[in-house]
């Protein structure tokens, strides 16, 4: 056995949280296949990870399940699932709009959902984003005050651009919470180009708003209101701190 291998590996487990298995037959330890394939073959000399039993992809996946990864894609509450989400009277669209999106069972990839505050809209983010993980579906969620106050920080780096591109092109992207310390002109700017470039490659995009509707900027209403494209949806349960529980 390589112990130059095994300590690769170990390093890796403890500083990435994933590798490989250095005692895989497969790829000894490295956690990547070469196809044994023609030179004129698109898959030449392409590295591809290693899905023995206990190697690279199995350690992996059970790394991205785990709440060290789902707390930096922005899951913050991982206990919040659709199993645990009460379901009181007013919250039946938006759980059906947001369980369908999380399991495949839309065509549509925006949602819009609005209402008061309180009553669920975050726990629903949450468990979305738990689910499409799980699904093996990128996704990032963000509050959008966080999301404005991360892009300024990476002005003076010159790595806006950048961040904006990843913003852009990632599987799945939720925005929780529009209205909250948001509002400038370069804030409604930078979210309408990321909004519309999602739109243009239909991704899978969720905004939530306290707000009334009407309050969303034009540009960005008009994208989640295309019938072809969104499901728009109303949470109108009353804040669950000042009221009893329904049914």
């Amino acid at each position: 056995m390589n112990s130059g291998i095994v300590e690769e590996a170990q390093r890796r487990l403890v500083e990435d949280g994933y590798g490989p298995n250095p005692l895989c037959a497969r790829c000894k330890g490295t956690g990547w296949l070469y196809l044994d394939v023609p030179v004129d073959d698109e898959r030449f000399g392409k590295a591809f990870v290693c899905t023995a039993k206990g190697c690279l992809a199995d350690s992996t996946q059970k790394y991205k399940q785990g709440e060290g990864y789902l707390a930096k894609i922005g899951v913050t509450q991982p206990w919040c699932s659709f199993e645990k989400f009460k379901r009181i009277k007013g919250t039946g669209d938006a759980y059906k709009a947001f369980y369908d999106l999380a399991h495949g069972k839309t065509e549509l990839p925006f949602l819009l959902c609005y209402g008061g505050v309180g009553n669920g809209k975050t726990h629903l983010c949450q468990a979305l984003a738990v689910v499409l993980n799980w699904r093996v579906i990128s996704v990032r969620y963000y509050t959008v005050a966080d999301l404005m106050s991360r892009l300024k920080q990476t002005i003076p780096m010159h790595l806006i651009d950048d961040e904006i591109l990843k913003l852009k092109e990632i599987e799945a992207l939720i925005l929780d919470d529009l209205g909250v310390e948001y509002g400038t002109d370069w804030e409604t700017t930078k979210l309408e180009e990321i909004v519309d470039a999602r739109y243009r490659n239909q991704l899978i995009t969720v905004l939530t708003t306290n707000r009334d509707i009407g309050w969303v900027p034009e540009r960005i209403l008009s994208r989640f209101s295309d019938p072809d494209v969104s499901q728009l949806v109303l949470n109108n349960a009353p804040d669950y701190r000042r009221r009893e529980i329904g049914d």
